[in-house]
């Protein structure tokens, strides 16, 4: 049997110790071992505990966010209190139940289908060129950023599996959270086009630029009509009742055009900083729509 020899020393004598290689081997073969061992424990480890408990610090600083930037008054779909009432305390209570680790597995369903529907909202803010989601309030986040964290936020969610025995595969499910996806944005898509109105709005998204805090801010738009008969305005609703829509009362003729001003009056929200996207409808007499615009706006502090 061949031997490995090393030397071992002390301050008399020096000493020759042979080693047999099986031995050696072993050793190694123990200390890998070891490693996997460890490797393995933090990988289920980060998939049992970290992935939870990131989860719900993201929906924990979503609510709190929410509550102190008070987004209810300011942002679509926020302005209603109900709804962003009803929104915080979803959010707190499945951070809460994911930290629990009770009915783990249905509480990742439900959060999975829960951040693939705050995707598609704010797929559909991107698209139409709003510069906040107020998922995080006030904290001004762009719907793109937004989406990120979602998508991030799912396949998290997927990865993770709270149960051992799984009836869905990480495959089947994140199949099917793209098919939910790619669905609601098709249906989004769709209303969106019904919903564009008898008269053509230019632009579609008119930005305010930089407006100091309390303070005002306009812009023009131009309305056309490309129809053969007159369409006139008789309502327009706002998501926020911060900006003011003026244009002359009369109707549009047909082939004519008339021009809007949006006036943004950050008076009635003077501590309020961050980004707006101020969505609105106009509507005819007979409740049909006649067009749809986006009005965005930086609110900032003045020097």
């Amino acid at each position: 049997m061949r031997l490995i020899a090393f030397r071992l020393g002390s301050e008399n004598e020096n000493r020759t110790t042979a080693l047999p290689v099986p031995l050696a081997s072993g050793m190694q073969a123990m200390k890998n071992k070891w490693l996997k061992a460890v490797v393995r424990t933090v990988a289920s480890w980060s998939s049992s505990r970290a992935i939870p408990v990131a989860v719900g610090l993201v929906l924990l600083s979503a609510a709190a966010l929410k509550v102190l930037s008070r987004p209810s008054t300011n942002f679509f779909p926020f302005d209603s209190n109900w709804f962003a009432a009803a929104l915080v305390g979803a959010e707190l209570t499945l951070a809460l139940w994911l930290w629990t680790g009770v009915w783990s597995a249905a509480v990742r369903l439900t959060l999975i289908c829960l951040f693939s529907c705050f995707a598609v909202f704010n797929w559909t803010q991107a698209t139409t060129g709003a510069v906040s989601c107020a998922c995080f309030g006030a904290i001004g986040l762009s719907p793109r950023t937004a989406l990120i964290v979602d998508a991030s936020l799912v396949g998290l969610l997927i990865y993770w599996q709270p149960v051992a025995t799984s009836i869905v595969t990480r495959a089947q499910l994140g199949i099917g959270t793209l098919l939910f996806c790619l669905a609601g944005m098709s249906a989004v898509s769709g209303q969106e086009k019904t919903m564009d109105g008898l008269l053509a709005v230019s632009p579609k998204v008119l930005d305010l630029g930089d407006i100091p805090r309390g303070t005002s801010g306009r812009g023009e738009f131009v309305i056309r009509n490309m129809s053969h008969e007159a369409v006139a305005i008789s309502e327009v609703e706002t998501s926020c009742p911060c900006l003011d829509i003026r244009f002359p009362e009369t109707p549009v003729e047909p082939g004519g055009q008339v021009r809007g001003e949006a006036v943004l009056d950050m008076s009635r929200e003077p501590r309020f900083t961050g980004n707006l996207a101020i969505k609105l409808n106009a509507r005819t007499a007979k409740n049909k729509s006649a067009f749809a615009m986006v009005v965005t706006a930086e609110i900032r502090n003045g020097d």
